[in-house]
């Protein structure tokens, strides 16, 4: 029975030999190994070989010769690791390092949520923990000129004031209406205007023209923007004494009044038969407006001659009917418009009448020839 044990344990010792030695480093020393003897000058540091725990330092252990990975732990520390090429038996020691002290440092800046980097490191918080020392700051904001400054870290707390400074780039508004007003933002600028880059608003004015509104984004190139205005149109009526007249607003015929008409220069023209031609240039103004045309008659000239009918002494003598109507100023020489009429003539039981067509500027001469003769005319 004995026997049968002593095998049993040679048996299971030779087994866990082979499990070690399958592994880069043991407990006990087994053929080939080296000893490493790992130190500290401080508790609580945990080592690893080729990244198998090999338990808390102080520790001996034994490592097949070449090249292994140590690595140290600690607490509060980042994790150390050293590479190391074994051909004998060593002694290594962990020394800790002490924290340096950190100081808080505060950056007061003009831009709120800029982003603030400390060795090129994005800090967590303002203030920020640093140790003292040579430092680089670097502040930077959408739309802002970044801002970098090499600073000393005094031993103390400390505050840096930073003032960025906005880029700016260039906008062209390109505008078909000379002496438009410009705003971006609701603040007037001349054109090109240097906006920083980002969402803006631009608006265009002017007398006269409907408003243009648009939002556009500056870019870090410069942009320009074309912009066209359209005019704005009011309400324009021609009030006329005669009816039927024919209207034409800048050589357009107008039907139906009012009429939709932008500010600006325009010219009426009204005309009717017999009536003189109405021309006029006027300005139109940003609102409601009427124009008044009174048209005047365009005449011809009637002359009746008497003499050799009546008399010259019985001229006093002849009444004069146009169209019916007996005429008391002037009765043999009339001022007709243009049109058609009946001129009648009588003197006592004699008479004579004859339809004339007269003319604008023209003048018609009337000669009775008997008393059963139709008056003559002649041009």
């Amino acid at each position: 029975m004995k026997k049968i044990t002593s095998v049993l344990s040679v048996l299971m010792m030779l087994g866990s030999m082979a499990e070690v030695s399958s592994q880069a480093f043991s407990m006990t020393r087994q053929g080939g190994m080296f000893e490493l003897r790992l130190t500290a000058n401080t508790t609580g540091v945990t080592v690893t070989i080729d990244g198998e725990s090999a338990g808390e330092l102080p520790v001996t252990v034994y490592v097949k010769p070449g090249q292994h990975v140590l690595g140290f732990l600690s607490p509060g520390q980042p994790t150390k690791n050293i590479p190391l090429n074994v051909n004998s038996d060593l002694a290594i020691p962990y020394t800790k390092i002490a924290p340096k002290a950190l100081f808080p440092l505060t950056i007061q800046v003009n831009v709120p949520g800029a982003s603030i980097q400390i060795d090129n490191q994005v800090a967590a918080s303002n203030p920020v923990a640093i140790e003292s020392g040579a430092h680089t700051l670097t502040v930077v904001a959408p739309g802002f000129l970044s801002w970098t400054q090499a600073f000393n870290m005094p031993s103390n707390a400390t505050t840096i004031n930073v003032s960025l400074q906005p880029a700016v780039f260039p906008l062209n508004v390109i505008v078909n209406v000379s002496g438009a007003t410009i705003q971006v933002d609701n603040v007037t600028v001349s054109t090109p205007a240097m906006i920083t880059a980002g969402n803006h608003v631009l608006t265009v004015s002017a007398p006269g023209y409907n408003s243009y509104s648009q939002s556009f984004t500056q870019n870090t190139r410069g942009l320009s923007i074309p912009v066209t205005l359209t005019p704005a149109s009011f309400p324009f009526s021609v009030r006329i004494n005669v009816v039927g007249a024919a209207v034409s607003i800048d050589n357009v015929p107008v039907a139906n009044f009012p009429v939709p008409l932008s500010p600006g220069n325009h010219t009426v023209t009204v005309s009717a038969v017999g009536y003189r031609i109405f021309s006029q240039a006027f300005l139109m103004p940003a609102n409601e407006t009427t124009l008044t045309v009174a048209l005047v008659p365009d005449f011809g000239t009637v002359i009746i001659k008497t003499d050799e009918w009546v008399g010259g002494n019985a001229a006093r003598m002849v009444k004069v009917f146009v169209n019916g109507v007996e005429q008391k100023d002037k009765p043999l020489q009339l001022a007709l418009p243009q049109g058609v009429y009946l001129i009648r003539l009588e003197a006592g039981i004699a008479f004579a009448e004859a339809k004339v067509t007269v003319q604008a500027g023209r003048t018609i001469t009337l000669v009775p020839r008997s008393v059963v003769d139709l008056l003559s005319e002649s041009r």
